[in-house]
């Protein structure tokens, strides 16, 4: 199960904990790592430290929002270009760290139906309170089940690799794409 991760140079350390949790807690295979406008030299650190285990690539300017922070697209673009790498993966924020060894989490996964997100629970955290009402209209959730619903935690979600995920992830990044539904 490969890790995926998203940073800036502010959270490079972090990040760099990340992957070291990841090695000694959790499956030890392929780094993706997805740069925000992260200097060259530090991801010549990256590619020094981590070898032929690491992919570095840059989140493109695909949109006009694609590098804001408080829209998560960068996580959306992420986590599409994880899926046509074919294999499992873990997305983790790059201030996350792995404590606990990972062994039962492809079992976890297969058992979720090949997706584990985790919700708030809060009850200011529903959709109601951080969604708006042009979101709702272009997604077509015009139901106040949609709204009720608790949000997702965006920092950490795993997937297996399969066409049903695939397409749902073309459809998260379709509409991550849209400000609007930001």
């Amino acid at each position: 199960m490969f890790l995926v991760t998203v940073t800036n140079e502010k959270y490079f350390l972090n990040a760099i904990n990340l992957i070291e949790s990841y090695k000694f807690n959790s499956f030890n295979d392929k780094v993706l790592f997805f740069s925000l406008q992260l200097p060259d030299s530090y991801k010549k650190k990256l590619k020094n430290k981590y070898g032929q285990q690491i992919h570095i690539e840059d989140v493109p300017l695909v949109c006009e929002h694609a590098h804001d922070l408080r829209t998560f697209f960068y996580k959306v673009y992420a986590i599409k270009r994880a899926m046509e790498f074919g294999n499992d993966f873990i997305y983790s924020d790059s201030t996350n760290e792995i404590v606990k060894f990972t062994i039962e989490l492809k079992n976890d996964l297969r058992n979720a139906g090949g997706r584990l997100f985790f919700p708030y629970n809060h009850e200011l955290l529903k959709n109601k309170y951080w969604t708006t009402t042009k979101c709702f209209e272009k997604m077509g959730c015009f139901g106040q089940e949609f709204k009720e619903a608790q949000q997702y935690w965006a920092g950490l979600q795993i997937y297996e690799s399969s066409p049903k995920n695939r397409q749902f992830v073309n459809e998260m990044y379709d509409y991550a794409l849209d400000f609007e539904v930001n």
